[in-house]
């Protein structure tokens, strides 16, 4: 990608400010100085998201999320990296983005080719799908409007091994390296030939709104492969997207809901039906990054997925997925049609008034109930478990616990064993027995961790050195003046408070305030990040005075030579017959002496 100018994205800056960009996901609503709401990065009900527009800092007190700008916001709601953040806000703004001329030949050609491409090919897709009214009229008597075959822009590719082909390399050069990276052509030893050919064409979205990848479905029942999908390229992950979320995204904010299906007819035709809060897998597998990315959305999904037993293991295994990231969800059972097979979704659509679609949907069964049907439903020839004998009963409750024991949430995960619990009549006390058998040692150590760096934070010592660091931030120049001029790293205990204050150190002599922002984002972890965030919203500028700073050096230089004289009065315990004795106690007399000095 190319060198986004600073001018483009200071106008982003003037343009989107913080609580007009988070109201977007959470309803703010204002007390004192700062916005309030639900955090929508975790599950709550009493409000503990804070956005404090001046400093320009939203904080979660619950779960601990934070940042420092429009742009750390769209990066964590939306997974997205700086670069993709900014076009994000560009577009949401209505702001053109501009490129440093000096790296347009380098970086901006890679990742820009590859998504040129992607638009040549939309462009000639919808362009073929107007002129074949064999595809359109497939379309049509299968019930789709034209109206939803436009806002999608279906098109077709023909049957042509080159169209594409030769269509991009009429308008415009591209490098071999984009040509062979972007997905869309299949290197042979004549060459390079179109990947899609005489299939229906479904363009997938970026969470930016660009279309990096397609799904051809074959016009041609002859076709081995009724369905084949653009391959990982630079610029498409599979697994981290969804089909139709591009265009569905504010109605499931706005439902707090998600639908999800396999397959992109599915979705079109419930779509059409007047259900927007719905997205599609692909036909690809559900993934983390996938449950995760719902989480952030919504707390609440039902998956509609194809009646088969195919369909019915994937629902399965994508739901335990979800509610080991605290989705509440349920799963769908489609009626079986007059042949006694379950019908697709979309015929289903087509059968039912939408009221009536709605309501099924939302009383699908949840997981685990799912869980023992589906065990229950298969031909027991056809599967290891026979759910009728205690042995197939035991292996139900370690295939379900298996998936309860990953659940992030406690208290979902307690309801979870609790229902397992109820529909198996097995005691709670065995089933909590069980689950602590399967819980890894890993996380145990972890939350000991957490509560012993809890508990560190607290100390007098530290807080002086936080105290510090917000003094660094001072908007008077005076205090920063004094920090620079007198204070010395060496006096900090904490590793992430010492590389926070390296970083700043060299900016306390600057005319302006330090940019926080900047500070947070050159800063190598995470941890660092959150710490520093959570230091800046706690920043009260009536608070911090030149006396406040006095102090604050005053006493941590203070500590770290009685740090000092303690390790000296420890080697002398070990070094009473050796010739740095005195040396010793020389070193002593004289840091007293400097302690005495700071008095």
């Amino acid at each position: 990608m190319a060198l986004i100018k600073e001018d483009s994205i200071n106008k982003i800056r003037l343009r989107s400010g913080l609580v007009d960009v988070i109201t977007d996901y959470v309803d703010l609503k204002k007390k004192g100085l700062n916005f309030f709401g639900c955090c929508p990065f975790h599950q709550e009900k009493t409000p503990s998201f804070s956005v404090n527009e001046d400093k320009n800092i939203y904080k979660c007190f619950g779960c601990g999320a934070s940042g420092t700008s429009i742009f750390n916001f769209i990066m964590d709601i939306e997974k997205l990296t700086y670069p993709e953040s900014i076009e994000f806000l560009a577009k949401r703004s209505g702001i053109e983005l501009e490129y440093d001329k000096i790296y347009s030949s380098q970086s901006k050609n890679f990742n820009s080719e590859i998504i040129e491409i992607h638009q040549i090919a939309t462009n000639l897709y919808l362009d073929n799908f107007k002129k074949n009214s064999t595809a359109k009229n497939y379309l049509n008597n299968r019930g789709f409007k034209d109206s939803i075959l436009h806002k999608f822009q279906i098109g077709l590719s023909t049957n042509s091994y080159d169209q594409l082909l030769k269509t991009i390399q009429n308008q415009k050069k591209f490098s071999a390296k984009s040509m062979k990276q972007c997905g869309l052509f299949i290197e042979t030893e004549r060459g390079y030939i179109d990947k899609f050919r005489n299939r229906i064409m479904f363009p997938i979205h970026s969470h930016t709104g660009q279309i990096i990848a397609f799904t051809g479905r074959s016009v041609n029942t002859s076709d081995k492969a009724k369905y084949i999908n653009s391959p990982e390229t630079p610029i498409y992950k599979k697994g981290s997207l969804f089909y139709g979320l591009w265009e569905t995204n504010k109605s499931i904010v706005d439902e707090q809901s998600v639908i999800i299906i396999e397959g992109q007819t599915d979705f079109l035709k419930l779509f059409q039906k007047g259900i927007k809060n719905i997205i599609a897998t692909s036909g690809t597998a559900f993934t983390d990054n996938q449950a995760k990315l719902i989480n952030r959305k919504t707390n609440k999904a039902y998956l509609l997925y194809d009646g088969d037993g195919a369909g019915k293991a994937a629902a399965k295994k994508a739901g335990y997925m979800l509610l080991k990231y605290g989705v509440e969800t349920k799963i769908v059972e489609i009626p079986n049609s007059t042949n006694g097979k379950p019908m697709d979704p979309d015929d289903w659509a087509d059968n039912e008034e939408i009221d009536s679609l709605k309501n099924k949907i939302y009383a699908g069964l949840d997981v685990i109930d799912f869980h023992l049907k589906y065990y229950s439903d298969i031909d027991i020839k056809n599967k290891d478990v026979n759910i009728g004998t205690d042995a197939g009963k035991a292996q139900f409750i370690n295939d379900c616990l298996s998936s309860i024991s990953e659940m992030e949430n406690p208290v979902y995960k307690e309801l979870q064993m609790k229902h397992l619990s109820s529909i198996t009549n097995i005691t709670g006390d065995s089933i909590k027995r069980l689950s602590d058998q399967l819980t890894d040692k890993k996380n145990k150590f972890s939350n000991l961790n957490k509560k012993i760096e809890k508990q560190a934070q607290t100390s007098s010592k530290l807080s002086l050195e936080n105290d510090l660091i917000k003094l660094c931030f001072s908007k008077d120049r005076s205090i920063r003046t004094l920090i620079s001029e007198t204070f010395k790293s060496n006096w900090l205990t904490s590793k992430i408070n010492v590389n926070i204050f390296n970083k700043v150190y060299i900016h306390l002599s600057s005319e302006e305030p330090i940019d926080g922002d900047f500070i947070v984002t050159n800063l190598e972890t995470k941890d660092e990040k959150k710490h520093l965030i959570d230091l800046l919203f706690d920043i009260n500028e009536s608070m911090l005075s030149i006396k406040m700073a006095q102090e604050c050096i005053f006493r941590l230089k203070q500590k770290f030579i009685k740090s000092k004289i303690e390790n000296l009065r420890e080697s002398l315990k070990i070094n009473q017959n050796n010739t740095n004795y005195e040396d010793i106690i020389s070193k002593i007399t004289s840091l007293q002496k400097e302690m005495n000095e700071t008095i």
